[in-house]
């Protein structure tokens, strides 16, 4: 399987890091390099890297000088220290660099990484702008003004790149195969103008038919016009829903912007238009569907991508209504599909874009979230019950319609026998409307289902490294608060020495805080108080940067598989419909390599589902 038998360590040409990864290591940073290097390649994760190690943003001078003095100084070393590191077997990545990344990147090559960055959101670009005033002889003073541009990476966007099936399949579950097309093709691209994506989802659909069967060329043309038709409905309801959103141009730099150096050679989107916004090498069938029905409310000059936020609140609507399910569903029917409604809402009317809905908004000028900002926390949160039914599943409609009162007194009864509920807290009553069940307002308390939520994660990750007595000393911890150790000892039925030891390895691991008093103005360690403490934050926080680096180094053991694996993988892409692999002993040493990967696979999805609860809900 491997072809490294000769190779004392066969990791030593296993590259992951490029020379400016994080030291020392922060886990998110680490992971997200190891993100954007899977995806995109070393020489962006270089860049990426050197956008990390600095703070505040960096112009592209800037970039390319840390990248030139910093990434490759490594190269210049002795004939006598590689000899000793050669000698000792401390091949890492870090001292292979020359070896394994090439050359120092181009300016060029720093420029279109930085451009694909920002291409799919990873880089957030600032201007800055700076006046200053000029004088002359038997001239008055002049004012001139000097633009600067900044570029700031988003470590949380990096992030989320092994979600991008997640998504898809969320949209293919709530839509249709057309919908979930279109939302992976703009995956795919980053960021794409109106018929530019309907137009690259019309070809891939094209292409998936023709695989699965043979079509004559006198239908194709037909059935490429119902195509379009189709895309552009499900772009339709992607915008208005808000799982996409529109964001501005990034337009070309001048050539005396950022300190006299051109960012890019040409503009990251083109904008060779007509006079009515269209561009003249479109698609004249998209463009003239887009001048006719509801598609035109559709911005002409829009670029478009995915909404990330939207999903995580749909990601987060579903997994706190299976937690309210497992508390109370004995008790309360349908509770669990009533509170992910009423979050699949609360998103809703956070993302919505409500300008698509009204045929009066001018197309051009109309932008999906530019009424977000005056949209205030009560009217996103607090909902009326005859809301609920649009976003409730069909069957849990059906049945609440057998029920005596119909659906809108149901879900009313089961909102009011949920504001009853304290562990955890799910449901709370703003506004009462006697006699109109329909019309009382509630709130869901999403912060406290949440907190709960990363309690029971934060308790089950001691549980599993520390064992059963120090998950229930931080229950304790946090139940009661600050406490000396012989209390922590009696409370936990626990014997004092050991609970001592549990205590000093909770510290060490940054689980729980420890505050000192003294008992006079001397520092006498004999008659300090030790009071033991526990800090939902740092809990959080420590449990997140542990699933990071387990994530991390599970991403690094399988692309390790596949690398070492890579025979396996070639032969299976040419091989025929028959079976090659005459040898039973290659049949199995096959099996358990694709075994061996889908383990590696299903441990990294549930890790990573793990850190979207601790980090980003």
């Amino acid at each position: 399987m491997t072809n490294s038998n000769n190779i004392n360590n066969q990791f030593a040409r296993f590259v992951s890091t490029s020379p400016l990864s994080s030291i020392p290591h922060d886990p998110s940073v680490t992971l997200a390099s190891n993100c954007v290097r899977d995806f995109f390649g070393p020489t962006v994760q270089l860049v990426a890297d050197a956008l990390m190690s600095r703070s505040g943003g960096s112009t592209l001078a800037q970039i390319i000088a840390l990248i030139e003095t910093k990434a490759y100084i490594s190269g210049e070393r002795s004939n006598e220290r590689q000899k000793i590191m050669r000698l000792a077997k401390m091949r890492s990545s870090t001292i292979n660099t020359m070896n394994s990344n090439g050359d120092p990147p181009s300016p060029a090559s720093v420029r279109a990484s930085l451009l694909t960055l920002i291409q799919h959101s990873i880089v957030n670009v600032k201007k800055r702008t700076r006046s200053f005033t000029t004088s002359k002889k038997s001239k008055h003073a002049v004012t001139r003004h000097k633009s600067t541009y900044l570029y700031e990476i988003d470590i949380d966007r990096a992030r989320i790149f092994p979600r991008y099936p997640q998504f898809v399949e969320y949209i293919k579950k709530q839509q249709d195969e057309t919908a979930a097309i279109l939302v992976e093709e703009m995956l795919v691209q980053g960021r794409v103008r109106t018929v530019q994506a309907i137009t690259l989802t019309v070809e891939q659909i094209q292409k998936q038919q023709e695989d699965d069967k043979g079509e004559t060329s006198s239908s194709r043309s037909d059935h490429r016009y119902t195509s379009r038709q189709a895309v552009l409905e499900s772009f339709l309801r992607l915008a208005r829903n808000g799982y996409i959103e529109e964001v501005s141009k990034v337009k070309e730099m001048k050539e005396d912007d950022d300190e006299g150096e051109t960012e890019f050679e040409r503009p990251v989107v083109t904008a060779n238009s007509n006079d009515d916004g269209f561009d003249h090498d479109e698609d004249p069938t998209v463009v003239s569907l887009l001048r006719t029905g509801p598609y035109k409310n559709l911005p002409s000059k829009a670029i478009w991508r995915i909404n990330t936020d939207m999903f995580h609140e749909q990601m987060r609507a579903v997994r706190l209504g299976w937690l309210v399910a497992e508390r109370y569903n004995h008790k309360i029917q349908s509770s669990g599909s009533i509170v992910s409604a009423a979050l699949k809402l609360a998103a809703h009317n956070r993302f919505g874009n409500t300008n698509l809905k009204s045929s009066s908004n001018n197309a051009n000028n109309s932008h999906g979230n530019s009424s977000i900002g005056a949209i205030d926390f009560e009217s996103i949160h607090n909902f009326t019950v005859e809301k609920i039914p649009r976003f409730l599943p069909k069957t849990i409609v059906q049945n609440l319609e057998k029920k005596e009162g119909g659906v809108i007194d149901n879900i009313y009864k089961a909102l009011v026998e949920l504001t009853q509920e304290s562990n955890p807290v799910v449901v709370e009553q703003v506004e009462v409307a006697p006699g109109q069940p329909g019309q009382c307002k509630f709130q869901i308390q999403t912060r406290r289902l949440v907190e709960y939520l990363r309690d029971r994660i934060v308790h089950q990750i001691v549980w599993d490294t520390h064992g059963e007595i120090a998950a229930r000393i931080c229950s304790i911890l946090r139940s009661n608060g600050y406490m000396e150790s012989d209390q922590i000892a009696a409370a936990s039925m626990n014997p004092a020495k050991d609970t001592l030891e549990l205590l000093y390895c909770l510290y060490r691991d940054n689980y729980i805080d420890l505050f000192n008093i003294n008992q006079g103005k001397q520092h006498n360690v004999s008659s300090m108080i030790y009071l033991w403490g526990y800090s939902r934050h740092r809990c959080t926080r420590t449990a997140a940067d542990n699933v990071c680096k387990a994530l991390c180094n599970m991403r690094l053991r399988r692309q390790h598989e596949v690398e070492v694996g890579s025979n396996w993988i070639e032969r299976e892409k040419e091989a025929d419909a028959t079976d090659e692999n005459d040898n039973e002993a290659d049949k199995l040493m096959k099996a358990r390599f694709w075994q061996g990967l889908e383990r590696l696979d299903n441990a990294a999805i549930q890790l990573d589902e793990t850190l979207i609860i601790l980090k980003d809900y």
